[in-house]
């Protein structure tokens, strides 16, 4: 077959079950290849062509048509998984030919926020329960992704003990694994690495501590919640935080004029946080709270913007803030090449006890 030419519904069904299988064989969940197939699938059953010009059309269509419009990540989604099919495929005999016509869509990216250690403690002191409060903590010291605390077993964690002037200093050892059957890819983003945890250390051992009393076997996950549990919980701590930070003033409407005659405050409130419509001289209004600066706009991830900026404006190398954090190197020189072992990063260790003053409580 041709990647331009008119599918059958015998072409589209042979496309489909090839699709799904080079998905199993790559060991993907099942959730991940419903996802995938059902993107793959509206574009070929709704324009019966791969063709890319065909494709980029039915997008932009889609965009001004629906009630909901595809925004740059919504195009980016079919095109990626077209451009997976096509690199896979043995029923396109032009496929690969083909892959570089497929253009994908500039995406506006949000700039993270570094939350101070006051804003932090703002937001976490909403939360009830002490597991998720350490793994928070994790998140805004050593720069964790939420999906790499849910991979982490009791046999990843160990304890260093470093003597500096005769002072025993304890350190934990997180040994991030490679794998992570919790998320939908089945690893972690950039894969293993080794993280230093110093000032949560002391939480984060006494509830290791408390597991083990339990019974719990080395195979234990620390954090046995879902996929994208943390993140949802997060979303809940912020809504608590808005609301109490409404009912205290530090919010307004951003819709309301102030000249116009309203309920009273302690009504608008309530409007504010059940979204109910209020009528202002006979105008429907729903209010809106509105964030004075941007001081309070914050996600789950700035937690992890926050620890490596930290970790840049105290001057540590490139070389350990990669090895502390992961990510995705620009270059692949310093991958290659840099190695960071634990005895350097024993050596930071010590720069940042040296800064510590007072410890944390949980």
């Amino acid at each position: 077959m041709k990647v331009n030419q008119y599918l059958t519904d015998n072409n589209i069904l042979l496309i489909e079950e090839e699709f799904k299988k080079k998905c199993v064989d790559e060991n993907l969940s099942d959730s991940t290849i419903r996802n995938k197939l059902t993107a793959f699938s509206s574009i070929i059953r709704s324009i019966r062509t791969l063709e890319p010009n065909k494709v980029h059309e039915w997008l932009e269509l889609r965009s001004k048509k629906d009630k909901k419009p595809l925004n740059s990540h919504g195009k980016n989604r079919y095109i990626i998984q077209i451009k997976w099919y096509l690199k896979r495929t043995k029923l396109f005999d032009d496929a690969k030919e083909k892959i570089a016509q497929y253009r994908r869509y500039k995406v506006s990216r949000t700039s993270g926020k570094v939350l101070s250690e006051d804003e932090f403690e703002s937001i976490i002191q909403y939360s009830e329960s002490p597991i998720h409060r350490l793994a928070l903590r994790l998140m805004y010291e050593c720069g964790f992704r939420p999906h790499e605390l849910i991979s982490i077993r009791l046999s990843n964690i160990s304890e260093e003990i470093i003597t500096e002037n005769g002072v025993e200093i304890s350190v934990g050892v997180v040994n991030l694994p490679f794998e992570n059957p919790n998320v939908p890819s089945k690893r972690n983003k950039t894969g293993g690495r080794q993280v230093i945890v110093i000032k949560t250390w002391n939480v984060l051992k006494k509830y290791i501590d408390a597991l083990i009393r339990q019974g719990k076997d080395l195979n234990t996950y620390i954090f046995p919640w879902p996929h994208k549990h943390l993140s949802n919980y997060f979303c809940k701590l912020k809504k608590i935080f808005e609301k109490i930070n409404l009912s205290s003033g530090k919010y307004k409407l951003n819709n309301l004029n102030e000249n116009k005659s309203i309920n009273t405050q302690e009504e608008i409130k309530d409007l504010c946080i059940t979204n109910k419509t209020l009528k202002i001289d006979n105008e429907s209004i729903t209010p809106r709270m509105k964030y004075p600066t941007n001081k309070f706009r914050f996600r789950l991830y700035d937690l992890r913007h926050s620890a490596i900026t930290k970790l840049y404006e105290e001057g540590y190398p490139d070389q350990y803030i990669k090895s502390q954090v992961g990510w995705t190197p620009a270059s692949t020189m310093a991958n290659t090449y840099v190695h960071i072992e634990l005895t350097h990063k024993k050596r930071i260790i010590k720069m940042i006890q040296s800064r510590l003053t007072v410890g944390i409580q949980i």
